[in-house]
């Protein structure tokens, strides 16, 4: 699987690297993988069809926001050394419950109104997701976070989902080496801190509100 799931990603990157694959502004598609593969997310479409979820997130009748990670972020964590990384993408059922983890059901969220979610929440708006437990997203300097990793683009839409390119990989805390979860603590707490001290956050975060289909907002 994990030979398989790797060799799918790099393609995946190099064929991205070599088309211009930003879609136009505003422009609707009629599936989520339709969406992605136009919009630099061509490693997360390739990963949902590895592990047949293709049909998940392309349900007409889905509604649900989607955090998908960056083709940078699948090719890093394909290029990883950490031994847990090797085992992870080496379980099938595990990398399945990975990209699920990223699926928020139920709302087709624009960045806009998730940037208000998080104002009127004090900071803090939490998602259940796909997978089953929860995401949580916060603004640091104004700028939506989800687990502590930046939004790097917002609203392309397919069908009634919503898609917001991530800068990270995102991993369940179920998966997560007991190590490894103090460490991801502390960072979203340094983060959450971080986010209570910006002031200038809630002007900065306007920005979020572009209709545009990719917006490098970090």
């Amino acid at each position: 699987m994990r030979t398989v799931f790797v060799s799918a990603v790099l393609l995946a990157v190099a064929a991205c690297a070599a088309a211009q694959t930003v879609g136009p502004a505003g422009k609707f598609y009629p599936t989520v993988t339709a969406a992605a593969e136009d919009n630099n997310l061509v490693a997360f479409a390739a990963a949902l069809k590895d592990n047949d979820l293709s049909a998940l997130v392309n349900n007409k009748n889905l509604s649900a926001t989607i955090f998908a990670p960056s083709d940078e972020a699948f090719k890093a964590l394909a290029d990883s050394d950490d031994k847990a990384v090797q085992a992870l993408l080496a379980d099938a059922d595990k990398m399945a419950e990975v990209l699920k983890y990223h699926v928020v059901p139920g709302a087709t969220l624009t960045g806009a109104r998730l940037v208000k979610l998080i104002e009127e929440n004090k900071g803090k708006f939490s998602f259940k997701t796909s997978q089953g437990e929860k995401i949580n997203a916060t603004l640091v300097d104004g700028s939506v976070n989800i687990n502590g990793v930046p939004v790097k683009a917002v609203d392309v839409q397919g069908g009634k989902v919503m898609i917001h390119t991530i800068a990270d990989v995102l991993v369940p805390p179920s998966l997560v080496p007991k190590a490894k979860k103090a460490d991801a603590k502390e960072g979203e707490a340094k983060a959450e801190k971080k986010s209570e001290s910006g002031a200038a956050g809630v002007a900065a975060s306007l920005l979020l509100a572009l209709p545009v289909a990719v917006a490098a907002l970090f």
